[in-house]
């Protein structure tokens, strides 16, 4: 059983600036509720019970909303209750250097066992939480939650090769931002992953400097002939990391009363 996940939350939050010059991304609003928690939600609704965010600029705002010892008012409810019972562990990003190595900071957290993956910037509405169908079905695998997306935005996202109908589905390769259109199963911002990929971020690491991408692991892990599963996940994916798609997730949050 899995019980740990990831959450990278070190970014600048470039394309939401100048805002994110005095608010973290994953801290942006979301009504009474910043980003992170409904991710934060997902994973504890899961099952997942050691959460670790690998946090690095602005991380103690971050710090101070889920583990803030300060005494809130007796009318109040804060992060503490909704997550009681959680372990919630920071891991310090040095420098915003991608997704690729906020995943490799939180190595000596996960140990030797199976770990989740959620984008602290991608909120997923789902009847059952996101991540839970790729915990369970991930069985020691490598497994990717992916989904369609319009052809005309495909270049916006990494994506999953395959000519398998299954689903979870084995993956061939994995483009990050295609120009020309190989896929339209988009990478959604969650993944089960085993510790293997600390080696493939590493060897990653070591053929791409600071440019290496999560992408550029998976891919080596299948060049080394390890498996690598997609699964097509259903739910609304809103991405609050540019203008529009935040608008849209606040539009939804007050329209459906989240």
């Amino acid at each position: 059983m899995i019980h740990t996940a990831v959450i990278p939350a070190g970014g600048y939050g470039s394309r939401m600036e100048p805002i994110t010059k005095a608010v973290p991304k994953p801290m942006l609003p979301i009504i009474r509720k910043p980003a992170i928690h409904f991710v934060v939600e997902e994973a504890t609704a899961s099952g997942l019970d050691h959460i670790v965010i690998v946090a690095g600029y602005k991380s103690a705002v971050i710090k101070d909303y889920f583990c803030s010892e300060q005494e809130f008012d007796s009318r109040s409810y804060g992060p503490k209750d909704y997550f009681e019972g959680t372990d919630i562990e920071f891991v310090v990003q040095d420098q915003p250097r991608g997704l690729a190595d906020a995943v490799l900071c939180a190595k000596d957290s996960v140990s030797d066992k199976s770990f989740a993956v959620l984008l602290s910037d991608d909120i997923i509405r789902s009847k059952e939480p996101a991540i839970s169908h790729l915990c369970s079905c991930a069985d020691g695998r490598n497994i990717i939650g992916c989904q369609r997306v319009e052809l005309d935005k495909v270049s916006n996202y990494g994506v999953l090769i395959t000519s398998d109908d299954r689903n979870p589905f084995s993956v061939s390769k994995v483009v990050e931002k295609p120009k020309t259109l190989v896929s339209d199963l988009a990478i959604a911002g969650r993944y089960v992953f085993n510790p293997s990929v600390f080696d493939a971020l590493e060897c990653a690491y070591a053929d791409n400097g600071i440019k290496a991408n999560l992408t550029d692991a998976i891919n080596i892990m299948i060049t080394s002939g390890e498996e690598i599963f997609g699964f097509r996940m259903d739910g609304k994916r809103y991405d609050i990391g540019n203008e529009e798609g935040y608008i849209e997730t606040l539009n939804a949050a007050i329209t459906e009363r989240w």
